[in-house]
């Protein structure tokens, strides 16, 4: 089975030609690159359910620039991504957490990666907590496992935040 977590990171990270991953695999090319773009800059990157921390860990490989975190509500994933992130020599420059990322306070993250988070959001508020993390001008780029008659496939999508919030 494709585990889009591990496609998705080696795509972000500039590797395997997403023809290559078969049908299985798709994505908006421009919004690739623009997550790229923002990727190789100074910024902040969450991953919300980062579980084994592989799609954190590849994208702290990759830009350097980067302060990458990755969340996760089960303690036992942080510290087993932590174990990754140490083995990988890049302990220093992503950070897991055990967070449940929908108790997450406003932040100002510039970029927030989710995985197969918004079609299994029970309430549908996903989005408006996202939104409340991200900075202004900040991207969410969102991976979603979706099957239908032609198969199971992985879709992305981003979004960005391009206006202040009102004050309530």
């Amino acid at each position: 089975m494709l585990d889009p977590k591990d496609v998705i990171a080696t795509l972000l990270a500039g590797g395997a030609d997403a023809d290559s991953e078969r049908e299985a695999l798709r994505f908006d090319r421009a919004a690739l690159d623009d997550v790229r773009r923002r990727l190789a800059q100074p910024g902040t990157v969450v991953d919300l359910r980062a579980g084994d921390g592989a799609a954190a860990i590849a994208l702290a490989r990759a830009f350097p620039n980067a302060r990458v975190f990755g969340f996760d509500a089960r303690p036992d994933r942080v510290a087993e991504a932590r174990r990754r992130a140490l083995g990988a020599g890049v302990a220093g420059r992503v950070h897991f957490a055990a967070i449940d990322w929908r108790k997450m306070p406003a932040y100002g993250f510039d970029l927030v990666l989710s995985f197969d988070l918004l079609l299994a959001s029970e309430d549908g508020g996903a989005l408006a907590v996202i939104d409340r993390m991200l900075a202004r001008g900040g991207c969410h780029v969102a991976f979603e496992q979706v099957a239908d008659d032609r198969g199971s496939r992985v879709v992305m999508f981003a979004r960005t935040k391009t206006a202040a919030r009102r004050a309530a």
